[in-house]
């Protein structure tokens, strides 16, 4: 029932949106999903096929044309003992995006323990972690490509696309294998610093993988992510007050920090070193304040 499935429901949100009900962002040019379609919770999709889609793209394969809007839909990836809910971007980019993570409001504690990482938590049409099993299930029956949304406190959107990207499963502890092809030609962040975590495994406050003997990052920016022994200032005191090392924690009369991008981190912090963080987003020193991030992935081809 795929096509008139797709069909049903597309007439259903079409009657809402012209009524005022529901809003939803249109156009590959759109950076994000509008406050009110997250807000308003949108459309639970559930498909009565014997067999469900892997991944958001195989959503929209399944309508035949018809219009898939973003929403929450049922996907089953190969391995997976049942199926899942995940939320479908399909307002942008061609759509066809499983989103894996978002912030954009702090609503949701993102300093929690491994198993919280690994089974997801949050809710779906607001803050969330798929969760680590599930991005690993996915990411490993194909390839997929990653994009990266991101609003800064300014007002100012950006965003960063990666050809391939991958995690491990848990018995490697999530290792990100997969981190590649940054595409320059259409990114519009400053730096893009994520592919010097390739490689490394997940850490969370309760399971220190980051290699670094001196510090547990993960409790030190305060929040789950791919870590490792990336920075340190030994005597710098310019790194402890200036905004422009507001993504460095303080380490006695000098400084550190884990990753140049940690999109796990307290939201709105303004304790150093803690919050959410993209190094030089905008190509200067603005790292941090990020007010909206969504990360999402689709396969290749």
């Amino acid at each position: 029932m795929g096509k008139n499935f797709c069909f049903f429901f597309s007439v259903i949100v079409w009657m809402m949106l012209t009524s005022g009900l529901l809003s939803v962002v249109s156009g590959t040019n759109a950076h994000k999903a509008t406050e009110d379609e997250y807000s308003r919770g949108g459309f639970d999709f559930f498909y009565q096929d014997l067999e469900y889609p892997r991944d958001c793209k195989a959503v929209i394969d399944r309508c035949h044309g018809q219009p898939a809007l973003s929403g929450v839909y049922q996907i089953k990836p190969i391995g997976a003992s049942n199926p899942f809910e995940v939320f479908c971007n399909n307002s942008i980019d061609d759509g066809g995006w499983t989103v894996i993570q978002r912030r954009l409001d702090g609503s949701v504690d993102f300093n929690r323990y491994w198993r919280d990482y690994k089974d997801g938590f949050g809710f779906l049409n607001r803050e969330f972690w798929l969760g680590n099993d599930k991005i690993s299930l996915m990411t490993n029956q194909k390839d997929y490509e990653l994009r990266i949304d991101i609003t800064d406190l300014f007002g100012a959107s950006f965003f960063a696309k990666f050809d391939l990207f991958g995690i491990s499963d848990e018995i490697s502890k999530y290792k990100l294998v997969a981190i590649d092809g940054y595409n320059s030609s259409i990114s519009t962040v400053g730096y893009h610093g994520l592919p010097l975590q390739r490689n490394k495994f997940f850490s969370t406050r309760d399971q220190d993988n980051d290699g670094w003997a001196d510090y547990n990052c993960a409790e030190r920016h305060i929040g789950g992510w791919w870590y490792s022994t990336w920075h340190t200032f030994r005597v710098n005191s310019t790194c402890q007050n200036a905004w422009t090392h507001c993504d460095y924690f303080a380490t006695g009369d000098g400084c550190a920090i884990c990753s140049g991008t940690q999109l796990n981190g307290v939201y709105d912090s303004r304790a150093r070193g803690t919050n959410i963080h993209w190094t030089n987003l905008d190509g200067d020193e603005n790292d941090c304040g990020i007010k909206y991030i969504e990360m999402k992935i689709r396969p290749v081809g």
